[in-house]
């Protein structure tokens, strides 16, 4: 049986047969054989797949990318800002989709940078005293629920009670444990400004007005 086609040149030779379905092909690269299925397509090659094999190619992008970062991340920014709202769905989509393997994500890179962590943390409490206040007056109220002290409250503004935290209208250790708590959407929206906190009391009316656009 004759070849459909023979292409020769510096990477090697690949030969077809008529009728004879190919399993496997040789990496121009890295000179192992492999399944076809490691080859992406290429429909204007003989054998219809790209002459390296996708983790050459792989290899060979990362190389590239690490030798022009910043032109790659100034296409990246130019991406987002075309299209932000866009790019913000489809990571939230894959942030819900893949949960687990995100947090297990975040879980080994601490792990696995924790010296480099450590030295951010530092530094950022350096530049911004008041850190380690916020930081020391979570912990309290984190302590504070565990000992039962303190009881988590659905959110003062939705009446949710998924993923509410406590909002410190003050970090001073004496209103460590006063807390108005908030979802994590509401929370945001504080912090924004959308929504305004008398201290130390809540605004009696934000519940109402949020009541009346959803019916409206």
């Amino acid at each position: 049986m004759r070849p459909a086609s023979l292409h020769s040149g510096a990477r090697g030779t690949t030969t077809l047969e008529v009728g004879v379905q190919q399993e496997t092909k040789r990496c121009g690269r890295c000179k192992a054989t492999k399944p076809v299925e490691e080859f992406y397509r290429q429909s204007r090659s003989p054998d219809g797949r790209q002459s390296d094999c996708k983790n050459c190619q792989r290899e060979r992008l990362d190389t590239w990318e690490a030798e022009n970062r910043e032109r790659v991340n100034a296409q990246a920014r130019a991406r987002y800002n075309a299209n932000p709202q866009l790019h913000r769905g489809r990571w939230r989509e894959w942030a819900e989709a893949n949960a687990e393997a995100l947090k297990e994500s975040r879980r080994r890179f601490e792990r696995e940078n924790r010296e480099w962590r450590n030295q951010q943390h530092r530094e950022q409490r350096a530049r911004d005293p008041e850190r380690k206040k916020k930081a020391n007056a979570r912990k309290a109220v984190d302590r504070a629920i565990e000992r039962g002290s303190l009881v988590r409250q659905p959110c003062r503004i939705c009446g949710t009670t998924e993923n509410v935290h406590g909002h410190h209208w003050s970090h001073e250790r004496e209103h460590w444990l006063d807390v108005y708590w908030l979802c994590v959407a509401c929370h945001r929206r504080v912090d924004a400004g959308w929504y305004v906190i008398v201290r130390p009391k809540m605004v009696t009316d934000l519940r109402r007005k949020l009541e009346e656009a959803k019916t409206s």
